[in-house]
């Protein structure tokens, strides 16, 4: 509705900005008709300009219409509120007879109103109390879809050469407004997007119903006449807290099928003491219930409403991508532009409507991103995106015993979005999955007889084999840990205590007996894997405690350090360095866990000058 402009305006004149006395200006010659405020710099709100002057009030000449406020002299003094016209009881061009009372204790079945129509609509705004505007007037075609969520008034206003459309999309009001300028100076257009909370389904609202969050008191109010045609009258009313109150009447035909014939929306605001009524009627004539093709809904790019997008696209190398496919997804219907860039990697979509984007950028061989582009009406944006090309995914399967390469074992690959062939290590154990996009989270699981299966993710783009150990099956009365890591420190120890006070590390490589312990294999050139195993005697109270010193010493943290723990039981546990609580910056040492001989781990997760676990 344009209820939703004329509420606007109120409350911009409302506002103390404007000043707090109402002043009727005289100029030398003639009365000024025109309403406006005044303050101590005589400021003066022009409505046939909708244009501020601003003055002094020590002038009393005119010199020139449409001069500054000094060519007026302001009688400040609250003028007499302009009556409200009581419903008229004639008939003609929009006349309207009542003959009932309103009540909201009834019988009356709500009337079951199309939910899609159109119609012939002639609607008026008047404004009263503290300022008045003549009346404004619009006639024009009305679509109307409730299954779509959408609407269109387009109409011509009394001024031959102005335009007014509006759009209602999910409570958002689109407005294209073409104004004649004045006389000599040109041609122009002008177009704005608003959001707008006046938007009102075309429906008489049942006892229950909630319109834009706000209750409503129904009540009917009986037979009524409006242009000769007996209707039956209904009125929502709301009260808008610490606002004012907003009254809606439904004039509804009483045939076997019903259809609005009149709709009446009555705003009585208040702000700052000043109080302000607007009225808002809709005519309706020649009303035709049945859907709306969506088509009518889409914005004629003649509007001049959109915005120009501009968008680079450029490989990891920042070199332009040509033929990659831009696809612009809009929120109004016939927003959606598919483009592809060209020699410099660019596309230019111009008059694109106004709104957020969805933009989905692509091309064979090189990762999908999607990102979100805003466009304002008549404004310019551009914006520069990367697309990474594919690559293949390399895995290298290891002994954690030795750290030789293992063949025959199945690795299964699965991305968020499918599963990857299954693969076979062969002699070099490794394993290629082509074509994934940089930076692609693949969960490998490896199986093989005789080993340990073991799950993980992997994330492509890495340019060498991505290191996996692989465990050789335990007995029940063994544990295994295997630690992990990245380049940097070149060389972690892992370090044993047997609660006996035996250690197990690379001065001292096994504990025979029970506790026992092995350090299988001692790696010192980074990565690892560097693994021991525990022998453990459940009938005896024992503990193992394992924690990793940083031999190398520089850099201080155990960048990507990670310790696996198979236990003779069947369970598994995963440490990460980088969870660890830090309590000396400066510490080597990372106490990891605990575990007796039941198997149950106890963690430590420290990062520390010293042993503490």
């Amino acid at each position: 509705m344009k209820v939703a402009f004329a509420v606007t305006l109120l409350f911009a004149l409302a506002s103390p900005a404007f000043g707090l006395l109402c002043c009727h200006y005289v100029s030398s010659g003639s009365p000024c008709t025109e309403y406006g405020t005044c303050d101590s710099t005589c400021s003066f709100f022009d409505f046939s300009t909708f244009a501020s002057l601003e003055g002094s009030q020590s002038s009393s000449s005119c010199s020139s219409t449409g001069a500054s406020c000094t060519d007026y002299t302001p009688q400040c003094s609250t003028p007499s509120p302009t009556p409200t016209p009581s419903p008229t009881t004639g008939e003609g061009e929009g006349s309207t007879s009542t003959t009932g009372t309103c009540s909201t204790d009834f019988t009356e079945p709500i009337p079951n109103l199309p939910s899609d129509f159109t119609a012939d609509v002639t609607e008026s705004i008047s404004m009263s109390g503290m300022f008045s505007l003549p009346p404004m007037s619009y006639s024009g075609k009305y679509y109307y879809s409730n299954t779509q969520q959408r609407s269109l008034f387009k109409a011509g206003s009394i001024a031959s050469n102005d335009l007014y459309v509006q759009f209602n999309d999910n409570s958002k009001l689109y407005k294209e407004l073409t104004v004649t300028p004045p006389s000599g100076s040109g041609s122009s257009e002008s177009c704005s997007v608003q959001d707008s909370t006046q938007v009102f389904p075309m429906q008489v609202p049942t006892a229950s119903m909630n319109v834009m969050d706000m209750s409503f008191t129904v009540s009917y109010c009986g037979d009524d006449t409006v242009d000769s045609v007996a209707v039956k009258h209904w009125t929502a009313s709301v009260n808008m807290a610490g606002v004012g109150d907003l009254t809606i009447d439904y004039y509804v035909t009483t045939d076997a099928s019903p259809v609005l014939k009149k709709v009446s929306f009555t705003s009585k605001m208040s702000s700052g003491g000043m109080d302000m009524d607007v009225t808002t009627t809709m005519d309706f004539s020649n009303v035709q219930a049945g859907s709306v093709d969506s088509s009518v809904f889409t914005i004629d790019p003649s509007w001049n409403c959109g915005g120009t997008v501009t968008v680079n696209v450029q490989d990891d190398g920042l070199l332009p991508v040509s033929g990659a496919t831009v696809k612009l997804i809009g929120e109004l219907p016939g927003s959606d532009y598919t483009l592809t860039t060209d020699a410099n990697g660019q596309i230019v979509q111009s008059n694109a409507l106004p709104g957020t984007y969805s933009a989905s950028i692509s091309k064979s061989g090189f990762n999908t991103i999607i990102e979100s582009i805003s466009v304002v009406a008549t404004k310019s944006v551009t914006e520069t995106y990367t697309i990474l090309p594919d690559v293949d995914l390399c895995i290298l399967v290891v002994s954690v015993m030795t750290g030789n390469p293992v063949s025959g074992v199945s690795v299964a690959g699965n991305t968020a979005s499918n599963a990857l062939t299954t693969q076979t290590t062969g002699s070099d154990g490794t394993v290629r999955f082509s074509s994934l996009a940089t930076g692609t989270i693949v969960t490998l699981s490896l199986s093989k007889s005789g080993y340990i299966s073991y799950s993980a993710p992997v994330v492509s783009g890495i340019p060498t084999c991505i290191i996996v150990p692989i465990s050789p099956t335990i007995e029940t009365t063994q544990a295994r840990v295997v630690l992990t890591w990245g380049q940097q420190p070149y060389d972690l120890d892992s370090h044993s205590i047997l609660s006996n006070g035996d250690t197990c590390y690379w001065a001292s490589r096994s504990v025979s007996g029970t506790p026992g312990c092995s350090l299988d294999r001692d790696d010192t050139n980074s990565y690892g894997p560097e693994t021991t195993t525990w022998t453990v005697d459940s009938t005896k109270s024992e503990t193992f405690t394992f924690y990793v010193y940083n031999y190398s010493g520089s850099p201080t943290a155990m960048t990507d350090a990670l310790v696996r723990v198979y236990l003779g039981n069947g369970q598994y546990k995963e440490y990460k360095y980088a969870d660890a609580t830090q309590t000396d910056s400066s510490g080597r040492f990372w106490n990891v866990f605990k575990m007796d001989s039941s198997f149950t781990l106890t963690d430590c997760m420290t990062q520390t000058a010293s042993q503490t676990c």
